[in-house]
């Protein structure tokens, strides 16, 4: 364990960012969240070439990646199993507290312009990616591997990124290319990337199919896929438990809202009773967090704050569970207990 991330299992590496580094904008590189399902792969750049399948099957170097139009922008990722610990049963899965996100400048091209130059067939229904990273899984040796429908992969905002925060990518984060298919869960941003195809079926692989899928009670066999980031904010300071001053206090944390921007963020101090709208301190825009900030005052007594944020489309933060066998996509407001003495 760092001060920048805590380890969740060593092999394969899963570790979680710190509580101090969610309230940056721009996550330090080395304290943004891992979350490997095999070992980090060993890979020779200079050997190392991208398999494009269409009318046309194409390899790239890096260097023909990077001779294509490069497109940038700032953007959130969350692991699907992100605040699992939190729920009121226990899920399926690695432990994550809420530090299973980070935020990023991703700089790269953008998928379709890679696709276009193999051309899609007629006929395709998805963009299938698999990485280099491998093992067995379920008893299965496998490797990583998912799929866009076609409107995400041709999306102007899909990218295949080479640089993380103004630097090369890190062999943790998919070095040396990775997607990042923003707005969406982490497991759609296939890392270690080494061939890229149109498919005319949807993909049933294991970690399309398998896992990543909604499993609830009283459902039978429906599993409603995942992908769409949920709208979410964290309450960073002060932390649960806290033992405070009675008297005037800045509360503040982060909101994102995956393809959509947060529109407003509302803080009670008494459990879900009241509510009062934070100030919004940084832009709220797509596909990244937004700070905000409540100046208040806290009585002498307990106190259970509850922050619930509202996208630009007018979806609201869940209050409720929606507890799942694999504890995905955990987006309840969740309340933090604080006495003021």
């Amino acid at each position: 364990m760092t001060n920048m991330l805590r380890t969740l299992t060593a092999d394969p590496q899963v570790s979680e960012t710190t509580v101090q580094y969610l309230g940056s904008l721009i996550t330090p590189t080395d304290a943004f969240y891992i979350r490997n399902h095999f070992d980090i792969p060993v890979v020779e750049e200079v050997n190392w070439r991208l398999r494009v399948e269409g009318e046309t099957a194409i390899e790239l170097s890096l260097a023909d990646v990077k001779a294509l139009p490069a497109r940038e922008y700032v953007a959130t990722l969350e692991c699907a199993g992100n605040s699992r610990s939190f729920l009121s049963r226990p899920a399926d899965g690695v432990q994550f507290t809420h530090g299973g996100v980070s935020t990023a400048i991703w700089r790269g091209v953008r998928l379709r312009d890679v696709l276009d130059l193999a051309a899609a067939p007629a006929g395709a229904v998805e963009v299938w990616m698999q990485g280099l990273d491998e093992g067995v899984e379920d008893g299965r040796h496998m490797a990583y591997e998912r799929c866009l429908p076609l409107d995400k992969a041709f999306h102007d905002d899909t990218l295949l990124a080479y640089e993380m925060n103004g630097e090369p990518l890190s062999a943790a984060h998919g070095a040396p290319l990775r997607c990042i298919a923003p707005g969406w869960y982490g497991m759609a941003s296939v890392k270690w990337l080494r061939r890229i195809a149109f498919l005319s079926q949807p993909f049933t692989g294991f970690f399309q199919h398998d896992r990543y899928r909604f499993e609830r009670p009283n459902k039978g066999d429906y599993q409603e896929p995942l992908d769409r980031m949920r709208l979410k904010s964290l309450i960073l300071t002060p932390g649960s438990d806290a033992r405070l001053h009675a008297g005037k206090h800045v509360i503040e944390g982060v909101a994102w809202a995956g393809e959509c921007a947060v529109k407003r963020v509302c803080l009670s101090l008494d459990g879900g009773a009241t509510w009062q709208i934070t100030e919004l301190t940084s832009d709220a825009k797509p596909y990244t967090w937004t700070q905000w900030r409540l100046a208040c005052d806290l009585p002498a007594g307990e106190h259970t704050l509850l922050a619930c944020a509202v996208d630009d489309a007018g979806d609201q933060q869940r209050l409720e569970e929606d507890w799942n066998y694999r504890g995905y996509a955990n987006s309840m407001a969740r309340p933090v207990r604080v006495v003021a003495e």
